[in-house]
């Protein structure tokens, strides 16, 4: 996969990343990417949010065990 592909590939995944600058211009290599990363994470470090969550605990395990129920009757 070249770098190109990486890239989008991750644009897709991850879309609270900040990989493109402005609508029409993407970044063009790894080195950029990394770059916007750090540029991201030291900006974001500067003031972060505290994570709120927003069920209870007992309903995330309860999803949780649901999910994995699922998958095991699956496979």
């Amino acid at each position: 996969m070249d770098e190109k592909s990486q890239i989008q590939a991750l644009e897709g995944t991850q879309p609270w990343l900040p990989l493109k600058r402005g609508r029409r211009r993407s970044l063009a290599s790894v080195k950029e990417l990394v770059a916007a990363i750090q540029a991201y994470l030291h900006e974001y470090n500067r003031a972060p949010k505290r994570f709120v969550w927003s069920e209870s605990a007992d309903m995330i395990l309860a999803k949780s065990e649901r999910c994995e129920a699922a998958l095991v009757t699956f496979i």
